[in-house]
């Protein structure tokens, strides 16, 4: 009814469960009073039918080079000429060149870590979890700081509640490597342009492909 009663030209789905309702939806219109129908694949989900539906748009979207070999290789059935490849982006108006924190964002990153305001930091923003490459990083900080003793490491992202065994698994190996001044895990954090900005290093640790390396971009 409300893609009928708004005359809707294009029904573009982005998750699983959004495109299996509007997907039985589209089936339901007579041909002639469907809009396009459009999916666009974000992540490598995990190869099922459930997970198919996100090809069955007349066009599919893929955001990276590394989805459209995903969709390509565990969905054959997709027809290629269905795949249009483009990129996902940061605005460049939120994170432009040469950013400079505020006074006011400075005062309040020193009160709560005021132990790294007279060091280089070097920063790896990713949610903990295991191929994001946390424990890479740590032993990467290890040997960093033993030649430079200005060095400090921030690990910047969410824990999910299934995380939390690792997460205690990391701080494990932080403490038994001697680093527990030298790591800092930030928690999630909603100003990472400004730690970035504020960072003499950003890394990306990721033992696997990407969707899309997005704070590398940022």
């Amino acid at each position: 009814r409300f893609l009928i009663e708004n005359n809707v030209d294009i029904l573009h789905v982005r998750s699983r469960m959004p495109a299996w309702i509007g997907y039985l939806t589209w089936r339901s219109l007579p041909r002639r009073s469907r809009p396009r129908f459009v999916t666009t694949v974000h992540g490598p989900y995990s190869p099922s039918a459930y997970s198919r539906i996100m090809t069955k748009g007349e066009r599919v979207i893929v955001i990276s080079e590394m989805i459209r070999d995903y969709v390509l290789k565990n969905y054959p059935a997709t027809p290629a000429d269905s795949l249009r490849l483009i990129y996902r982006g940061v605005d460049p108006a939120r994170y432009p060149h040469g950013h400079k924190v505020s006074p006011g964002w400075l005062e309040q990153w020193g009160r709560q870590f005021p132990w790294t305001l007279d060091k280089r930091l070097v920063t790896l923003p990713a949610r903990i979890t295991r191929w994001k490459g946390q424990e890479d990083f740590i032993e990467f900080i290890g040997a960093l700081h033993a030649r430079h003793p200005d060095i400090h490491g921030l690990i910047v992202g969410d824990t999910h509640r299934q995380r939390r065994k690792y997460m205690s698994e990391l701080q494990a190996l932080v403490t038994d490597k001697g680093l527990g001044e030298i790591i800092t895990f930030t928690g999630n954090r909603t100003d990472l342009r400004e730690i970035m900005t504020l960072s003499e290093m950003v890394v990306s640790f990721s033992r696997e492909p990407e969707a899309f390396g997005r704070t590398t971009l940022e």
